[in-house]
């Protein structure tokens, strides 16, 4: 069968449909009836492409460092230059791109695996920015949106089975001129913590101070004020930047005008923060909060209001570290390396849960100069490297099955957690009594450190959380968890009831159907699984599928 150059434009199809025009009428074996010869590629385009088409061509152009991915029922498509670039990324090969009579040329047929790993190419690698559009409303509009700096909108997806092991900052820079001085205000974003950073000092000719800052903030966009070829510093910021590997993005001028910002902190802030609003009196920083809150518009989403915490980073309490210095004693992970473990951090990096790695990449980012601070983290070190009975028990007991709690925490603050996401942190809870337990067990000469720093606080938590507690084991069907279901208990309404005792009579019919077949069979090894794809399904040892031979055996399964 040949295929022709050209391609009917029909982005709603399914991804099993062919998306060329039959030259040749004769089908394939097995293929059915023949295609009708198609006299004209433009005929064949539905009143719902020429709607998309439209609402295409009104979007803004596309920047060379954006992919607009549109989302078709279970796949995604690709359209104008994103859809070459997909095609020698994924396919490896431009023939997959159609071309239409009318509308531009595109690539369908992206499973959502592959858009998947195309997120996290882009957003971490690249530093590219990703934008999501659906017509699930019945009209086409932009639903999810991501840069490397605030991902997120698209969070779940790129770090879907990966743990997020950095914090993904978003910094704005600002500079001005006093007295003779150069002036650098700096603000920055952490959405997974929710902290609001600020900091302004003076800067030498090198701007050495703001590569330290960049590096030590772990900062994955910068926003800063266009490139001004006439002046040395603005060229020197943005050679800084562009050396750091981190996405520029510029903004107007305008943008880091203090306006309002006292209001709008109080907005993000929570009450007993109000008092640190009036400490700030650095103007040129207070103008980068300003740029980060309205590019991240912030104060859109009502459930981020009163969840943020405002703090001061102090550089002098860091050692400086630059680049150079990253680079040359080979500290932290370089994404593009296939080996993420040849480095320092790689190395120090034995944490069992992703809080523990986030906090340890933020140390090794930030070493401390103070020797009492230093003094402090050392003595609690030095309990668990004397006492190793209380640090195997909380390693190998405690910190087994502990979630991401930020990320759920953020997750339920922004109302998109789930009743997984529920029984998650009520798991957790559950587990705080074994860490009680090991800790007031410890015998360590300073063991009056964990009761403070720890014990004490692990206590709080269980009383104020003992209310939640109560609530799950009231609402949940706790006996469907280990099956991997989270449901509402059947006993809160009739109809729930009613869809329950359908449920259980289903479930003993598919066991008895299993037992049936096992029977039949004479294999012990059979059994039956489920997953969302397939549904319910039989499996069996290559060794014991020799028992699939027979005819008769294929027939009755």
């Amino acid at each position: 069968m040949k295929m022709s150059r050209k391609a009917i434009f029909n982005p709603d199809q399914d991804e099993d449909e062919d998306d060329f025009i039959d030259d040749d009428e004769t089908p394939a074996k097995g293929k059915g009836k023949a295609k009708k010869k198609t006299k004209s590629t433009s005929s064949m385009v539905k009143a719902t492409d020429v709607v998309f088409v439209k609402y295409y061509e009104k979007l803004p152009p596309c920047p060379p460092d954006l992919v607009r991915f549109f989302l078709r029922k279970d796949f995604y498509s690709v359209y104008g230059d994103n859809a070459y670039y997909i095609a020698e990324e994924v396919f490896k090969t431009n023939k997959v791109v159609k071309i239409p009579d009318k509308g531009p040329p595109y690539v369908t047929a992206i499973k959502h695996i592959q858009f998947q790993e195309l997120c996290r190419e882009l957003l971490l690698e690249k530093k590219w920015n990703v934008e999501v559009y659906s017509n699930d409303s019945g009209k086409w509009e932009l639903i999810k949106s991501a840069t490397p700096g605030n991902l997120v909108q698209l969070e779940d997806v790129v770090f879907s089975e990966d743990a997020m092991v950095d914090s993904q900052v978003m910094l704005a820079v600002n500079i001005s001129q006093a007295k003779g001085l150069k002036i650098v205000g700096i603000a920055f974003v952490d959405l997974v913590l929710r902290n609001i950073g600020t900091m302004e000092f003076s800067e030498n000719e090198r701007f050495t101070n703001l590569e330290s800052v960049l590096y030590q903030v772990g900062a994955k966009e910068c926003l800063c004020p266009p490139l001004d070829a006439k002046d040395k510093d603005s060229k020197r910021m943005h050679e800084i930047i562009d050396n750091s590997d981190i996405k520029k993005t510029e903004k107007k001028k305008i943008d880091f005008k203090v306006r309002d910002i006292e209001q709008d902190l109080k907005r993000l802030l929570g009450k007993k923060y109000w008092n640190s609003i009036s400490q700030l009196d650095d103007k040129v920083a207070l103008g980068a909060a300003t740029c980060l809150i309205e590019s991240l518009r912030l104060l859109d989403n009502e459930e981020w209001h009163g969840s943020f915490i405002l703090k001061r980073f102090d550089l002098q309490q860091y050692m400086r570290l630059d680049g150079q210095a990253i680079s040359a004693l080979n500290i932290l992970p370089n994404i593009r390396e296939p080996n993420q473990k040849q480095n320092l951090f790689g190395l120090l990096n034995k944490c069992r849960t992703p809080m523990g790695s986030r906090l340890l990449m933020q140390w090794i980012k930030q070493p401390l100069k103070d020797i009492k601070e230093i003094q402090k983290r050392l003595d609690i070190v030095q309990i668990f490297f004397e006492d190793l009975q209380t640090c195997k028990e909380i390693r190998t007991t405690c910190f087994r099955r502990i979630p991401d709690l930020e990320r759920i925490t953020k997750k339920i603050q922004s109302s998109r957690a789930s009743l997984q996401d529920c029984v998650i942190i009520y798991q957790f809870i559950q587990q705080i009594v074994d860490f009680i337990k090991v800790l007031e067990e410890c015998t360590h000469d300073n063991s009056e450190l964990l009761a403070q720093h720890f014990t004490s606080q692990f206590k709080l938590l269980a009383k104020e959380f003992k209310t939640f507690e109560d609530l799950i084991e009231e609402t949940v069907d706790l006996s469907m968890i280990d099956k991997g279901e989270f449901m509402v208990n059947a006993s809160f309404d009739e109809l729930l009831q009613e869809l329950k005792v359908k449920i259980d009579q289903v479930d003993k019919i598919i066991a008895q159907h299993e037992d049936d077949t096992k029977a039949f069979l004479g294999s012990n090894t059979l059994k039956m699984e489920s997953d969302k794809t397939h549904g319910h399904f039989f499996k069996i040892t290559k060794k014991d599928s020799v028992c699939l031979d027979n005819k008769d055996a294929k027939k009755k399964v």
